[in-house]
């Protein structure tokens, strides 16, 4: 299965790739876009020209979950809009620190000489992290 994951911010957002017939997760690039529904469009591309079959976005909970914050709500509504915009399943998966943990293994990366925004590596560490907990790898 061909999965995508997204780290979702309202100006730039992380992306990640994995087959789970290889079982790695690649950085994807990071989608900056003025609006919307320019990040819907060039997500919609990245989609097609990838056959993703499914779509995984990080929810940024607070650690109490008891109250919400405005990227949450705002994550929230972007899923919604996804999940009209697509033609694949859309699934959300708790994102708490995975920004802290990409941050912390930049080095890794770095040592490959490559280029990798913080966002993607965060989307890398929620792929990761949904696919060990859903056993798809």
């Amino acid at each position: 299965m061909k999965i995508l994951s997204i780290d979702y911010g309202k100006s730039k957002s992380g992306l990640a790739f994995c087959d789970t017939t290889l079982g790695v997760v690649f950085p994807r690039g990071t989608v900056r876009a003025a609006s919307l529904s320019e990040i819907l469009e060039t997500l919609q591309t990245t989609i097609t020209e990838s056959k993703i079959e499914l779509i995984v976005v990080g929810i940024p909970y607070y650690p109490s979950r008891s109250t919400t914050s405005g990227q949450e709500e705002e994550t929230i509504k972007f899923i919604e809009l996804l999940k009209d915009a697509v033609s694949v399943p859309v699934d959300s998966y708790d994102e708490r620190l995975t920004t802290k943990i990409a941050q912390q293994n930049r080095q890794v990366f770095t040592k490959r000489k490559a280029k990798i925004t913080d966002d993607e590596l965060a989307a890398v560490v929620l792929l990761e992290n949904y696919l060990d907990a859903k056993k798809l790898r």
